[in-house]
């Protein structure tokens, strides 16, 4: 039987919250809390678990970064470890980590805007055929169809000067590499919302 847990503590730094979803919590409430954060973390671990008791979800882990670039390393060590419990070979385990990366770090650039007052939420959930990462933040959204800033399959490179004329860090090609990684990546219709889902296979390959 799964128990849901919620851990109450005063320690607060990124590597305590990575320290407490590794060892099983399922909310990680930190002091001072109020008694409406307290019942939030509450409902949600007990609609947790009436959610495993109807899916073939085997298990599920939800953690909160601020949007700060240098909370990543923690989360990329956390996700390695995470991923190595899988049936996937050291080359998905790999790709999938760099997936979630691009994806974590956009929520941090472009959707929260390195808003320190903005959270990225990260739910991983693992099932018996494949495995499902949500990325959400907390910005406004934006149009998959208008991003001239950001690579495309059908012309990889023009982005660049876009880019250069806006004064942003070389680069743009995150969403297009993560398409490659994974067997599917969904948008929410807001698109502050990214699912990606990579799948077991028996001969290893993606």
């Amino acid at each position: 039987m799964l128990t849901p847990v919620v851990m109450l503590t005063a320690l607060n730094d990124a590597t305590s919250r990575v320290h407490g979803f590794r060892v099983g919590a399922n909310a990680y409430v930190t002091k001072p809390y109020g008694m409406e954060q307290l019942f939030d973390a509450i409902t949600a671990a007990r609609a947790w678990r009436a959610g495993m008791d109807h899916s073939d979800m085997q298990g599920e882990i939800h953690v909160e970064l601020d949007s700060e670039v240098i909370l990543l390393q923690d989360l990329n060590d956390f996700l390695v470890h995470l991923f190595q419990l899988t049936p996937f070979n050291h080359e998905q385990v790999m790709q999938l980590r760099q997936a979630v990366m691009e994806l974590s770090q956009n929520a941090i650039e472009w959707g929260n805007r390195h808003r320190s007052d903005r959270l990225v939420n990260i739910t991983y959930r693992v099932f018996e055929d494949r495995v499902e990462i949500v990325v959400r933040d907390q910005g406004s959204g934006f149009d998959r169809d208008n991003l001239p800033h950001a690579s495309s399959p059908d012309d990889p490179f023009s982005h660049l000067d876009v880019r250069d004329k806006l004064g942003l860090r070389t680069g743009g090609f995150g969403l297009m590499i993560c398409r490659g990684m994974v067997n599917e990546l969904r948008y929410n219709d807001v698109g502050n919302e990214v699912t990606l889902i990579k799948r077991f296979s028996k001969d290893g390959a993606r």
